[in-house]
């Protein structure tokens, strides 16, 4: 020990001494709080009082009791008032079984809990007392990790009242309640624009109106704005409910908060012209004339140069990919027998002389948007008497990429179907030049698929989607 002292220097030396000094006044500091701290409530609590409510149990009820300083016997000379307010006994007060309703209590409640009926005159003083022994724990006390503890669960196992203090704790820096809630309603509240919009294809005019006007009212004075544009535009309306409905399925009665007017940028037309983009500007301007509605733009920064780069984004993505079924060794085939094959596998013929595959998620109709198309490779429409009395000589297989959702499986049930009707009907599956389709040109075909689908998702345009739909119309 010696020889390990004596390789120390003297910075480490003094080090410890402060270091063994600190733990010493540390030590006597909490003995001294301790100390006085017991002082302080031997003082407090020396003189026991009674405490009416506790008192007794049972059919004991407590009564005030002052033969100690009054005799047995009542002088007839004193006040009528006073010898009742002595002789009166303290009722306990009884309490009914509890209700099945849950207890609403409150944080202001609690305030009362602690206050004690105070008795006239003599009996005065005693109540003191009690109030006094009961507030006075409340003196600082030292915290200990028990009441951290309780405090935390408190908070996490009621969070409701924690949210509730929250707000009400804001409402201080506001100059009214009113202006608190509407800040705190409106931070947990935010603003959406109608679903069948698009901010990547559409430029949008929210027109919040000062009050709730019927549709009656501003029906026909925004059913302008859909008429004399070369792109879709549309006007939804916003209820009551905070749901969006198109202006013309909107029922006359329906109070009207705010108002949306969209234009689409592109379709298979070509880009949004400036022309009818200025007219729109004006069209929103004029109309918001009487309504002196507050103006939102959605999508407004460099409407023009959007337009034009969605179009040229459109025109690289939009491609159909298929393949043809032509007539091999044993020559044409069949209308009978081709319409017959096509059904089997759930294709449907269509008014516009096409068979169409629907996804099992779709109604077979004519404006429901097919998975894949079958058609006639010599450009006729197949009607039923057509079938019944002709051959045919070759079919095509189409898919719209743009417009399928999950395309890449569309197109392998789409491969599936056509080497089906390829063994059902002699014939043989070609490509463009009429060269044999094997499995690995097909492959090529479904990579190149997977190529586009990618380029729209990070476009933000879901293949199939009600945006594409009407990009790509």
């Amino acid at each position: 020990m010696v020889e390990s002292l004596a390789g120390m220097n003297d910075l480490q030396i003094t080090l410890m001494a402060i270091g063994a000094l600190i733990i010493v006044a540390v030590i006597f500091i909490n003995w001294w709080q301790e100390k006085k701290f017991h002082q302080q409530a031997q003082a407090k609590f020396s003189t026991a009082h009674a405490d009416v409510l506790l008192e007794g149990s049972g059919h004991n009820e407590p009564k005030l009791d002052f033969s100690k300083r009054y005799d047995e016997k009542v002088d007839p000379t004193m006040d009528r008032f006073e010898e009742t307010a002595l002789t009166i006994d303290v009722i306990e007060p009884t309490f009914e079984a509890a209700s099945a309703e849950p207890l609403d209590l409150k944080f202001e409640d609690t305030v009362h809990l602690t206050q004690t009926p105070q008795v006239e005159d003599d009996a005065s003083t005693f109540a003191e007392q009690s109030h006094e022994v009961i507030e006075s724990p409340a003196e600082a006390k030292p915290v200990q990790h028990d009441d951290i503890k309780a405090i935390f669960d408190e908070v996490f196992s009621n969070p409701g009242k924690t949210i509730a203090s929250y707000q009400q704790s804001r409402v201080g820096q506001y100059d009214s309640e009113e202006e608190a809630v509407e800040e705190i309603s409106a931070a947990d509240t935010s603003f959406k624009l109608p679903t069948m919009l698009d901010a990547n294809i559409d430029v949008t005019a929210i027109l919040h109106l000062n009050a709730p006007t019927p549709v009656s009212a501003i029906g026909q004075t925004f059913s302008v704005l859909q008429t004399g544009y070369d792109k879709p535009v549309f006007i939804n309306v916003l209820g009551p409910n905070q749901h969006w409905t198109l202006l013309n399925d909107a029922t006359l009665d329906l109070p009207v908060t705010a108002v949306a007017c969209s234009l689409q940028l592109a379709d298979r037309a070509g880009a949004l012209s400036a022309q009818d983009y200025q007219r729109f500007e004006s069209a929103i301007a004029s109309v918001n004339t009487p309504l002196n509605a507050s103006l939102e733009w959605h999508g407004a920064e460099d409407v023009l140069g959007n337009a034009a780069a969605l179009d040229a984004f459109c025109i690289e993505v939009d491609q159909s990919i298929g393949f043809h079924l032509g007539q091999a060794e044993n020559g044409a085939f069949t209308g009978t027998k081709l319409r017959g094959l096509a059904e089997a596998q759930g294709l449907t013929l269509s008014a516009d002389g096409s068979f169409k595959y629907f996804g099992a998620a779709q109604e077979p109709s004519d404006y429901a948007q097919p998975a894949f198309i079958m058609t006639n490779r010599e450009d006729h429409p197949f009607n039923i008497d057509m079938l019944r009395s002709s051959v045919v000589k070759g079919v095509s297989f189409q898919l719209e990429i743009p417009r399928v959702k999950q395309c890449g499986e569309e197109f392998s049930h789409m491969v599936q179907v056509a080497r089906r009707m390829e063994l059902g009907l002699n014939a043989a599956m070609v490509d463009d030049n009429n060269k044999l389709l094997g499995d690995a040109q097909i492959e090529k075909i479904r990579q190149h698929l997977k190529v586009i689908d990618a380029a729209m998702r990070n476009r933000g345009i879901e293949p199939g989607s009600d945006s594409a739909l009407r990009l790509f119309s």
